[in-house]
């Protein structure tokens, strides 16, 4: 992903990465790594100047899986939070 010889990001291979995460994400929207690949795209595009499209992506995030999915009621429950205290 890095230029060999300045150390820089290679614009093409970041844009190819993100364009494959994109295609999994499309692919297999529910799959248990999505979320992890959804935040990847972002971040990706966070560090290549890109912020709409980063935000853009958390929304995705938040709103198609983490709401939808049930995230909040596995990882916010009052069941859990008392249990690790």
């Amino acid at each position: 992903m890095f230029s060999d010889t300045t150390g820089q990001a290679d614009v093409a291979k970041t844009n190819e990465l993100v364009d494959l995460y994109q295609q999994y994400y499309r692919k297999y929207p529910t799959d248990t790594i999505a979320p992890t690949y959804i935040y990847n795209v972002a971040t990706i595009l966070m560090n290549t100047g890109k912020a709409q499209l980063a935000a853009d992506w958390l929304d995705t995030l938040l709103t198609n899986i983490l709401i939808i999915s049930g995230f909040r009621k596995v990882y916010f429950s009052k069941d859990l939070f008392m249990k690790t205290i």
